[in-house]
């Protein structure tokens, strides 16, 4: 068959520990890959540029999926039931290229507590994706990022997060008698609370919830020399 080349298992590696198995199948479709992306031990399968993790031979508690494979195409779905009864996860990292996720997907993972999705939700969404999972299990999404709904979608807890880069910044000015705090990189329309400690353990709220209006602004705390705190921290409420 001159239109058809069938290729033995290889391995192929194209960045040191990642390794590529694969099978050429006929010329004249797009290729079928399937494979083991070995550096971080996801299984996946490939159809044309679009790769789907399939399974998980690691013991990791927490995973962040890839967003790609190099010379290979975008990790676009998580296949059903790629990571069922994994009891060791306890928190995935979704990124925004992923907007497939399959039935079963991660169904008896019993001891996961929190999925970060890092785009908008998925355009397919399978049937018990997150059945059977931790107490207190929740998906967390960004502000910015749509088609979610709180505090519950499609039957699971839901909830907004930050990622570490959309952090709130507190700058620190002392005074005789008050301190300054310039604020940045908050949500406008968000409510904020202050916090303070004189160990790092215990934090009590301090003064009243702040309420952006500006994604920077200025808050002001009068304080005397016999109650002096030593630490601060801003606590965003959702």
């Amino acid at each position: 068959m001159p239109n058809e080349r069938i290729g033995r298992s290889k391995t192929r590696a194209w960045s040191a520990p990642v390794s590529q198995s694969f099978t050429i199948t006929n010329a004249d479709t797009p290729t079928i890959i399937t494979g083991v992306f070995i550096g971080r031990e996801f299984w996946y399968s490939v159809n044309g540029t679009n790769v789907t993790i399939t399974g998980y031979s690691g013991d990791a508690s927490v995973i962040s999926f890839p967003t790609s494979i190099a010379g290979v195409g975008t990790v676009t779905a998580i296949g059903n039931n790629a990571f069922a009864g994994k009891t060791n996860l306890t928190k995935v990292i979704i990124p925004s290229c992923i907007t497939t996720v399959g039935d079963n997907a991660f169904t008896g993972c019993s001891n996961l507590i929190a999925v970060y999705f890092e785009g908008n939700a998925p355009a397919t969404f399978g049937s018990s994706v997150f059945d059977q999972t931790a107490s207190g299990f929740t998906i967390y999404y960004t502000a910015t990022s749509t088609g979610w709904t709180t505090s519950t979608w499609n039957g699971y807890s839901a909830r907004i997060y930050l990622p570490k880069e959309q952090w709130p910044i507190l700058h620190f000015t002392p005074g005789k008698a008050a301190f300054t705090l310039l604020l940045n990189q908050l949500q406008v329309g968000g409510q904020y609370q202050l916090q303070t400690s004189t160990n790092l353990l215990d934090w009590y709220d301090d003064d009243s919830v702040i309420t952006a209006t500006n994604t920077s602004q200025v808050h002001s705390r009068s304080f005397s020399e016999t109650n002096v705190f030593l630490f601060f921290r801003l606590k965003a409420n959702q």
